[in-house]
């Protein structure tokens, strides 16, 4: 069977989904765990197909790396991060806060509930049972496969259109998955899918019976049918659907509904007043812009383009110098470079950024030459490449901080200028914490400089007391090579000990510089070529006499980029050693380098680096970035992987750490594919 063709709708259309006030409530308490994992997140969301949904669409908006397992949600929550999972949760809860339902429309909101999970529980019980690859992916398109009623029901539409959007949403997600398909052909005879996939079999089986408009002699011929469909008996078919009726009512009863209605009053006085509380609780100043490891404007960003799902959104800081604004980053832009060359005089009439910015209120323009616009405004059409544009002023105490501007479709225009309660509130928000972290950065530099001047006077002395040694080493390798001129393989090797002792050299002196600027030594690295040198040498050295197999899959179209090489070739060096004392006898590490890689809009490199040893524990694991004592011993300090992510923060770099028991480990690293000439 060839594969479905969902329409192709920007999946952004999810930010109008409802959700279910007691699962927001209940997501709401697992965030405030200090231990909460992606897994407990994922168990909460997973009640929930508006939640479920967004989580998606926002791993596909943005690009969130490598998708390592598309059919796992807590995979998915794992890569967007707690922030991006607080930020989802918050839109949700002051979404369903301010946009209650009529009495009807919130019945009707929760028969859909009670269906999605009946649909959800039995494509789980049934993959199990007929060996399916991946239940939880059965399980997540069943809890989708009627998304497109959810969406008639926010919208107030009377008839749903077929299943086009649910399957986009999917089909967005992985297009190597046969999911999308089956929440389009749902609805078709059992016989009209009888040699399909066996997840459309069991999802058409499964929203057949969740339905619940079979009954009596039509519920048992149709079992026997779907029995034959999927290779099961008729009568296991209906003991699976009696278990997953009692799996829904063990749910629902987890979230209060003791009493087991066919539409639980999900939207009541009850559930409006227990969501009040949870919003004015959540402090929205707390949960939206949570800036951890991102700069404040990247924070305000990255809240925007997820609460409110525009085509893309660009930020132009107010430069005081010249008194104009100037482009940033951005989310989505057709042209990020080009948005990043810009420069915005304010000066009246010149641009609808400008004029918000003097203004201090918020302004759509159609960028066409018919709406009368500028020029400017119709190079930000193109580089955000939408036909609206929208400006949000943000001024902070009596001065203009900046201005967000967002290219949007008219649709996406018109729903953002419904949304003023929640604009403005954002725009506060977002004012409060630029201004904190504009402000405080004065306070904190002061006290590193103290700090610093500590360190600095104790690591120059220590520099000092180890290039002594350094020297006497470097002498007498000059000794040997004199006495070794006609054994040009160990001469080779002496200059490759003669480099790295050079790299100690200028780690010790960026350790004695410690405080001040780092160097600017980035230049062209050839990654591929940085690789392929680092794993001969350690073939011929600790590979060798542990007895470990390397191998490589290195990307040929991965250009040089602009990097610092030395830094690379240390944190390169600290991993594979790792891998090499961690593996026994006959163990492999694998080195992968993958160009097209795009994290939060903007291209990456990424480098892998994996090994099949026995893995890490949980506790080693929760703590692997930080200084701990080592599990290995004396001389090892603990430091190595420290290190590691400070010198690929300096590299405007990040990794990520993947282990499991006797199947080994996985760094990911990823960093700014920047290429020499830019």
């Amino acid at each position: 069977m060839e594969k479905q063709q969902p329409g192709r709708e920007p999946t952004t259309g999810t930010t109008l989904l409802p959700s279910i006030p007691p699962v927001l409530v209940r997501l709401h308490q697992v965030l405030r765990e200090r231990e909460a994992t992606p897994e407990d997140l994922a168990a909460v969301a997973l009640h929930d197909p508006g939640l479920s949904a967004r989580i998606l669409a926002a791993a596909t908006g943005l690009a969130a790396g490598h998708r390592d397992d598309p059919a796992s949600l807590s995979a998915i929550l794992a890569r967007l991060g707690q922030d991006t999972a607080r930020t989802l949760a918050t839109d949700a809860l002051v979404r369903g806060f301010f946009s209650p339902f009529r009495e009807d429309q919130g019945a009707a909101l929760g028969r859909l509930w009670r269906r999605s999970l009946g649909c959800a529980c039995l494509c789980r019980s049934v993959a199990r049972l007929a060996d399916q690859e991946a239940p939880e992916e059965a399980y997540l398109v069943g809890l989708l496969h009627n998304l497109d009623q959810w969406l008639a029901l926010a919208a107030g539409e009377e008839d749903p259109a077929p299943a086009e959007r649910g399957a986009a949403l999917l089909e967005a997600w992985n297009p190597d998955s046969f999911a999308s398909d089956a929440v389009l052909l749902r609805g078709e005879p059992l016989e009209a899918v009888a040699d399909a996939t066996l997840l459309v079999r069991l999802v058409n089986v499964s929203c057949t019976l969740a339905n619940g408009e079979l009954e009596g002699e039509a519920l048992e011929t149709f079992l026997e049918r779907a029995g034959h469909v999927l290779g099961l008996s008729g009568r296991g078919i209906a003991e699976l659907w009696q278990m997953a009726r009692r799996e829904v009512r063990e749910i629902l009863a987890d979230y209060g509904f003791e009493e087991d209605p066919e539409a639980p009053p999900v939207d009541d006085e009850a559930a409006r007043v227990a969501l009040g509380r949870v919003v004015r609780d959540a402090t929205l100043a707390g949960m939206l812009l949570r800036v951890n490891d991102k700069s404040a404007w990247q924070a305000v960003l990255d809240n925007f383009f997820l609460l409110f799902g525009p085509q893309s959104v660009a930020v132009f800081e107010h430069d005081a110098a010249s008194g104009g604004l100037r482009g940033q980053d951005s989310r989505g832009a057709r042209a990020p470079r080009a948005l990043r060359r810009l420069r915005l005089p304010l000066q009246p009439g010149r641009a609808l950024p400008v004029e918000a910015g003097l203004q201090g209120r918020p302004l759509f323009g159609d960028a066409t030459p018919e709406g009368g616009v500028s020029g400017l405004d119709r190079q930000l059409q193109r580089l955000l490449g939408a036909p609206v544009v929208f400006a949000l002023p943000l001024q902070g105490a009596g001065e203009l901080l900046g201005v967000l501007v967002a290219g949007l479709t008219p649709a996406q225009a018109e729903r953002l200028a419904a949304q003023q309660e929640l604009l403005e509130e954002f725009r506060r928000i977002a004012v409060e914490q630029l201004e904190r972290d504009l402000y405080s950065l004065e306070e904190r530099l002061a006290m590193l400089e103290t700090q610093l001047a500590g360190i600095q006077g104790r690591a120059s002395r220590l520099v000092h007391e180890a290039n002594n040694p350094l020297g006497v080493i470097r002498n007498y390798l000059q000794v040997l090579a004199s006495r070794l001129e006609d054994d040009q393989d160990t001469r080779s090797q002496l200059e490759i000990i003669d480099q790295e002792i050079d790299r100690v050299g200028s780690i010790l002196a960026r350790l004695r510089d410690l405080g001040q600027e780092p160097e600017a030594s980035h230049g062209a690295v050839d990654v591929n070529a940085l690789v392929e040198e680092l794993l001969s040498v350690f073939d011929t050295s600790l590979f060798a006499t542990g007895r470990i197999a390397s191998e490589r899959e290195l990307d040929p179209r991965l250009p040089p980029i602009r990097s610092h090489r030395n830094h690379l070739k240390q944190v390169l060096t600290n991993l594979l050693k790792n891998a090499a004392e961690a593996l026994p006898p006959g163990g492999r590490v694998r080195v992968e380098t993958h160009d097209g890689v795009v994290l939060d809009g903007r291209p990456q490199v990424q480098i892998v680096v994996a090994d099949d040893g026995p893995g890490l524990p949980d506790d080693i694991l929760r703590n692997i970035f930080t200084p701990v004592p080592s599990s290995k011993g004396p001389p090892h300090s603990g430091l190595g992987l420290v290190i590691v992510k400070n010198l690929l923060s300096e590299m405007n770099g990040s990794i990520v750490v993947q282990s499991t028991p006797e199947r080994g480990t996985r760094f990911e690293i990823l960093l700014p594919r920047e290429l020499p000439d830019e």
